[in-house]
């Protein structure tokens, strides 16, 4: 694969595009900054919006963009130097540009983290409490750090002196702090929540505060100039047009609740609103067709309450939002429960019993165990008979089910016959785990003849040692009698195993060697098997495949291990007789 094409190395291009970009953005921001509002060197400005810049890159992009702020600070510093004196050392440019830019990292990073932790996010306007913490805290406290290490790193490199270090400090801080309430916010606030239809009819005063904003700016930036300015700080003019902004164009309102979780059954909701004397007319709309609007219908004024249905679910759990008056106020909602009836015939239990309730999309697993002496007879699924199972799972439950078990009382194998009622195939099948298997006395010196082998894996006890003569499971010489599981503990006493016939191993073909033919023609064993007193005789393992006729170096399979038994688990052999069983041949090579 070429580096191009190499999914690590374009990730790893993409997040260096969008460092450079982060950087690029934030380093010219700074370089306007200091270039139309410089003031002390021009390292210092009254107004500072890169910090709402570093702060915003860092609340939507994360931590690691860092790296961009740091680099973003370090170019605009050292270049406003550079172009401003390029007489100075190259260490009075570069001490400055990198203490200025660890300054910017540290108040970014600690914007980004309070506004995160500590004022609620991107609803910093939602509360008091949040409002509050954005001006204190992530505005404040963080601007106040940046403003420590600036002009430290100014007076460090003889830029600025002791005595001017205050001013210079006092200043730094007023400018990013600013920077952060007008600008920070403007770019982190969720402008898709507002309803701006709503201040529409107010264009008199809008206009009047975006001239307003203008005129501040450009006194601010140096651009409408007079004496009697100089004599304070321009920054604080605007002040009062954020005061005007706040006051007559504050936020829609305030939502007594803005997430909400209700349950998947259809049901009535309200949420109440309360606004300002200065907000005028607000709607409320559903965002999603499962939500319904039924109060206001239309327009509403002042502080109210909006109540809303909210349709049955009838598939996974989902999440809705309103608007009202502008603010997003969302509505999770989960998933109807189904349920599942669980019921059960006498001499056994089903668990979990009765009625259960099973969220959409989940799994329920049911546990049947008869009783001693009993079986498993019938399992009913959703009206439809089902192999009778001991544990039944439904998986991705999508609509309420039935499930039923009836159980018989364990019979003693009553049949010679390879399968059917009575045989022991099918009562082996049944037979719950821990259960005893006997014989009917009728089936004394009879033998069973098999078609196929006998699979076992559960727990089993086979015991023909109620019959006076025993009696003999044969495999005719065509299939193994027992293939016991590993999962399984099995005693069997008093048997007969006969002429049991492992599987040969296959010929091989287009010029393959042969395959090895199986062990244990009576008994192959991978669980844990005790034989007391039985016998086991004329078993026979299964032969090796021959190799491609006629291929040098295809050999013929190897015979199976264990001609009567075959044990690759725990085997414990009480006065048995186990006699007569043969390996087979391995097969001819090519």
């Amino acid at each position: 694969m070429s580096m191009a094409g190499n999914p690590r190395v374009q990730s790893w291009m993409r997040a260096l595009w969008l460092q450079f970009l982060a950087a690029m953005a934030f380093g010219g921001v700074s370089f306007l900054s200091l270039n139309l509002a410089g003031l002390m060197e021009r390292h210092v400005s009254a107004v500072w919006p890169a910090s709402g810049l570093a702060m915003a890159i860092l609340c939507f992009c994360g931590r690691r963009f860092w790296v961009a702020i740091f680099l973003g600070a370090t170019l605009s510093n050292w270049s406003t130097s550079w172009l401003e004196f390029p007489e100075l050392p190259l260490w009075r440019m570069t001490v400055p540009a990198l203490g200025i830019a660890s300054g910017a990292v540290l108040e970014s990073i600690t914007a980004a983290w309070f506004l995160k932790h500590r004022a609620g996010g991107q609803d910093f306007c939602l509360s008091a409490a949040h409002a509050t913490a954005f001006v204190l805290l992530v505005s404040l406290v963080s601007a106040f750090i940046s403003a420590l290490i600036g002009p430290t790193a100014l007076w460090c490199a003889e830029t600025i002196s002791p005595e001017s270090w205050g001013m210079v400090a006092l200043t730094w801080f007023v400018g990013d702090a600013t920077g952060i309430l007008v600008f920070g916010d403007a770019l982190v606030f969720p402008w898709r929540s507002i309803d701006f239809a709503s201040f529409l009819g107010r264009w008199l005063e809008i206009f009047f505060l975006f001239s307003s904003l203008a005129l501040v700016g450009g006194t601010m930036t140096g651009i409408y100039q007079s004496p009697l300015m100089n004599e304070w700080p321009r920054a604080y003019m605007i002040l009062p047009v954020i005061l005007l902004a706040v006051f007559r164009f504050n936020h829609a309102g305030t939502l007594a609740s803005t997430s909400r979780s209700v349950l998947g059954t259809a049901s009535s909701q309200s949420v109440g609103l309360t606004v300002s004397h200065s907000f005028g007319q607000w709607t409320a709309t559903s965002n999603n067709p499962w939500l319904t609007v039924t109060s206001p219908t239309g327009t509403a004024t002042g502080s109210g309450t909006n109540s809303f249905s909210v349709a049955a679910n009838n598939g996974p759990a989902r999440s809705g939002t309103l608007t009202i008056a502008g603010r997003i106020s969302t509505v999770h909602q989960d998933a109807v429960p189904f349920s599942i009836v669980a019921s059960q015939g006498a001499n056994g239990t089903i668990s979990p019993a009765g009625s259960l309730d099973v969220t959409y999309g989940s799994n329920a697993t049911y546990i049947i165990d008869a009783s001693p002496g009993f079986y498993l007879d019938t399992l009913i699924v959703d009206g439809t008979s089902v192999s009778p199972v001991y544990s039944y799972t439904f998986t991705n439950v999508t609509s309420n089910h039935t499930i039923a078990a009836t159980f018989g009382a364990q019979e003693p194998v009553g049949s010679i016959l390879d399968s059917g009622p009575g045989a022991l195939r099918e009562i082996l099948t049944k037979a719950e785990s821990g259960s005893t298997i006997t014989f009917d006395p009728a089936l004394s010196g009879r033998t069973i003849t098999l078609s196929s082998e006998l699979t076992i894996d559960r727990n089993l006890t086979i015991d023909a040692s109620g019959l006076a003569n025993g009696v003999a499971i044969s495999g005719n010489n065509a299939t193994r009698v027992f293939n016991i599981q590993a999962i399984s503990n099995v005693t069997m006493r008093s048997l007969t195993i006969v002429h049991g016939q492992a599987l040969h191993g296959a010929d091989g073909i287009n010029y393959e060697s042969g395959l090895n033919g199986s062990g244990g023609g009576g008994i192959l064993n991978d669980g844990t098997l005790s034989l007391i007193p039985s016998t086991v005789a004329n078993n026979s393992s299964g032969r090796g495949g021959q190799g491609t006729s006629g291929i040098s170096g295809r050999n013929g399979g190897h015979a199976g291990n264990g001609g009567g038994i075959y044990n690759t688990g725990s085997l414990t052999i009480t006065s048995c007789t186990i006699s007569s069983n043969s390996v087979n041949v391995r097969g001819l090579g090519g």
